[in-house]
């Protein structure tokens, strides 16, 4: 049996949030409430919630950096009576969010939720506790200490208000991890010579796979609905016991997030086996299959602004290496018989 390793290489990334500094975004709360979009409003300075992104630009953000990717001012991006950045006042312990198109004093940091590409949105204030981007009542918000930062009314995901289209695909690797074939067996068959002289036997093995792919798990930025041009990619091949992320099959399957795409593949073998004087056989007949996961980069370009992100995600996949045969005598006695050797037929 053997492992399928990966050959390591490593590919970084910029922070997702800084790379959406030319982007409009909506802010979107996670918790289970009609009003969920974080806006501004026509007739005061307030910072509320809104049940959807109405057009008027109320909902929409620039989120922009202002120590290095540390810390960050959200500015909003019009139809607001002020259309600046949120600050802040009340205090200590809660503070009330507004809009100010002053100097920007006031920053945040966003906090991603582990496993997930949520956020918190922290008022970031030096050798002070941690104070929240909090909703409250039906569609308020504040700022203030809570106890459990996984409340769903302290998190938050960030969508790109405009449309994006897939560019690249790259497969990145797991340093040391390894994968062990599942052999599934699909047919055993009986191979008799009943006479005293070697012949030689002619077979077909046809088998039927199903093979997978499923890319999920993007991570900094809700992008779910947001490819509207979904271009074609490869998936990664099997080569020589390992994973190969130099090259990738033909370009035919699609990048769909959170679903899955089937195929099912036909893998057919000739081949002509010698038969020794009253050999009786019996040949197991193995699919040679592969559980993969594999983290990957896509890279996406904005159809308006024509902004360049790229966001890290994980593969999930079946592919199938091909046949291998596990001959033995009627005994059970594993034995070598000539001609017969396994039958390599990866995706391509």
């Amino acid at each position: 049996m053997h492992l399928l390793t990966y050959k390591q290489k490593s590919t970084s990334i910029a922070n997702p949030i800084d790379q959406l500094r030319d982007m409009q975004v909506n802010i979107r709360l996670v918790a289970d409430t009609r009003y969920c979009y974080l806006s501004g409003s026509p007739s005061n300075t307030a910072v509320n919630r809104h049940d959807w992104d109405d057009g008027s630009e109320r909902q929409r953000w620039y989120i922009k950096s202002r120590t290095g990717g540390i810390s960050y001012n959200m500015m909003m991006v019009g139809g607001a009576k002020v259309n600046g950045e949120i600050a802040f006042n009340g205090g200590p312990g809660e503070f009330n969010p507004f809009l100010n198109n002053g100097l920007p004093l006031d920053v945040f940091k966003f906090e991603n939720v582990p496993n997930t590409n949520f956020y918190n949105i922290v008022y970031a204030q030096p050798f002070k506790e941690k104070l929240y981007l909090y909703a409250i009542g039906d569609r308020d918000v504040t700022v203030k200490k809570i106890d459990n930062n996984k409340d769903s009314k302290a998190i938050w995901e960030i969508i790109p208000v405009e449309d994006l289209e897939l560019i690249d695909i790259k497969y990145e690797p797991i340093a040391g991890k390894k994968f062990t074939p599942v052999p599934e067996l699909r047919q055993t068959i009986d191979v008799p010579n009943p006479t005293g002289i070697t012949v030689l036997q002619q077979f077909n093995i046809s088998e039927q796979v199903t093979e997978t792919s499923s890319f999920s798990n993007v991570e900094g930025i809700t992008t779910t609905y947001k490819i509207t041009t979904k271009g074609k990619v490869g998936l990664p091949i099997i080569a020589d016991g390992e994973v190969s992320t130099e090259n990738t099959t033909a370009k035919t399957w699609s990048y769909q997030e959170t679903n899955t795409e089937s195929r099912v593949r036909t893998i057919s073998h000739v081949f002509t086996m010698e038969l020794p004087p009253y050999a009786h056989y019996l040949i197991d007949v193995m699919m040679v299959i592969y559980n993969i996961d594999i983290n990957y980069i896509a890279t996406f370009k904005g159809k308006i602004t024509g902004t360049i992100i790229q966001l890290k995600g994980k593969w999930e996949g079946v592919e199938c290496k091909g046949l291998s045969y596990k001959p033995r005598d009627i005994t059970g006695k594993p034995v070598v018989i000539s001609g017969l050797k396994d039958f390599d037929a990866p995706l391509e």
